[in-house]
């Protein structure tokens, strides 16, 4: 659904917070909400100050990363505030060519900001000192997400080619085409920065514009790739004059990457259903879950992925509004913004934060299952949710819990010598919210009994006879030896 942002200039960035608190960032303004967005207050304003990305610790602080003043002459910052946007201390200032694209942080502490030139900073003391990472590149680090204080993804420009050569169409490299050099264009950092490891190989990537972890091994990368048609066409280079190739045409493709084992491996899928412009930003709340945005020629899309990007579901709602979004962000994997150019912000219908549990399933077990995993069934899960198994005093902790989606959620109980009967499972959220299923499961008592000490001592038994069997055995075969 559509809110009233009380702007119309370019929502460049949004960052989640939880239900009730965001951050927006955009052109000439920053913007908060403490009420799910309901009402967006203006906490910045100032036409000549434009903010490029948003992250926000909390409701009272955030940082923000931008230009103060014209392309090629304005100073570039990284500011931060800790009491709602009253106030915001300039941290670092950097004049042209370099500038920053986009700012993650762990905590009120910790956090790396990135940008142009191939340069990554990072604090550890909320912002006091910044200090350079060396990155391995020179080229323009267009997004960075902090997963912890050791571990961080980075996406860039790609070094092969250049799509502002002066030639039109603007051709990368003249042909051949084949085995043409590459360099990665998305990183990793498992040492807090002291490294930089590229994470993604590939041919023709331009650049990533967004990436966003749920884990140290589940990473969600957007951006624009590179692709030749079969379809050949003459084609002028300025780097050689004199000779005419018969070349392939090159497509945008726009592609959702993602993966699930540290960047070894990744899931491309191209052509999102946008109106055949850009993706231009992605969200990744839990391992399985993300959204994405896409837009072009005034139109956008929001895709979202509830199986691990496997596959990509529009999610799109109808507006009377040709607009491009151009960030989105989700931070309990239940409630998502998404923002935009002339001020849009999108957010995630409130009926699906209702919280309720429908089913549960397996819906029995007994004392001597040491670990079971148990799907639940419901609406309004989000990431932290807790699982338990209640039976009067009794209470049987899940673990491992798994929010898929806002509907699904998956755990593991252990049963083994537990109290039998029937168990009411209650499902709890961080922010204080909880539902019950009365009688959603049951626990059988093992062999008939409500103890487990019957079946523990035939096993024993067993292996005892099991082990003189097998001494009277191995001296019979030594004497015949």
């Amino acid at each position: 659904m559509r809110q009233e942002s009380g702007t119309s200039t370019t929502l460049r960035s949004v960052s989640a917070v939880d239900s009730k608190a965001a951050w927006i960032g955009g052109d000439g303004v920053i913007l908060r909400t403490l009420d799910g967005g309901k009402t967006w207050e203006k906490v910045y304003e100032k036409s000549s100050t434009h903010v490029f990305d948003i992250w926000a610790v909390d409701a009272e602080t955030a940082w923000v990363v931008g230009r103060e003043g014209d392309p090629g002459t304005g100073v570039n910052f990284i500011a931060k505030t800790v009491d709602g946007g009253k106030s915001w201390n300039v941290q670092y200032v950097v004049g042209e060519p370099y500038y920053f694209t986009s700012i993650s942080a762990v905590d009120g502490n910790i956090a790396w900001a990135a940008g142009a030139l191939g340069r990554i900073l990072k604090t550890t003391d909320g912002g006091k000192s910044w200090w350079e990472q060396p990155s391995g590149t020179t080229q323009e680090i267009t997004c960075i997400y902090a997963v912890s204080e050791r571990v961080a993804w980075a996406g860039a420009r790609s070094e092969t080619w250049n799509r502002d050569l002066p030639v039109s169409p603007p051709i990368p490299m003249p042909p051949p085409y084949e085995n043409a050099p590459y360099l990665p264009v998305v990183m990793k950092t498992v040492d807090g920065g002291t490294t930089w490891q590229a994470a993604m190989t590939g041919t023709y990537n331009e650049y990533v514009v967004d990436i966003e972890a749920a884990s140290a091994v589940d990473v969600v990368a957007v951006g624009r790739d590179i692709v030749y048609s079969p379809f050949p066409t003459l084609f002028y280079s300025p780097l050689a004059p004199n000779i005419i190739y018969l070349a392939l045409h090159y497509l945008y493709e726009n592609d959702l990457m993602v993966t699930h084992d540290g960047g070894a491996s990744w899931w491309s899928h191209t052509k999102p259903p946008s109106a055949g412009g850009d993706t231009n930003g992605c969200s990744m709340p839990g391992p399985n879950l993300a959204w994405a945005v896409a837009s072009g020629f005034g139109e956008y899309k929001v895709l979202k992925t509830v199986d691990g990007g496997a596959s990509w579901v529009d999610e799109t709602p109808p507006i009377d509004m040709a607009c491009d979004l151009l960030d989105v962000s989700s931070r309990d994997g239940v409630t998502a913004w998404a923002v935009g150019y002339r001020g849009l912000i999108l957010r995630t219908p409130p009926e699906l934060q209702t919280l309720s549990v429908t089913s549960v399933s397996p819906g029995s077990g007994n004392q001597l299952t040491v670990s079971l995993e148990l799907t639940v069934e419901g609406t309004g899960f989000i990431q932290g949710a807790g699982v338990k198994l209640v039976k009067g005093a009794s209470t049987i902790s899940g673990y491992n819990v798994n929010v898929v989606s806002g509907n699904l959620l998956k755990c593991t109980v252990g049963l083994l010598g537990v109290e039998p009967g029937l168990y009411d499972l209650v499902v709890e959220l961080p922010d204080g919210r909880s539902a019950r299923l009365a009688g959603a499961f049951t626990v059988y008592a093992s062999c008939g009994t409500g103890s487990m000490l019957p079946a523990a001592g035939i096993a024993l038994g067993m292996l005892s006879l099991a082990g003189a069997a097998g001494r009277r055995g191995k001296r019979r075969r030594f004497k015949r030896g």
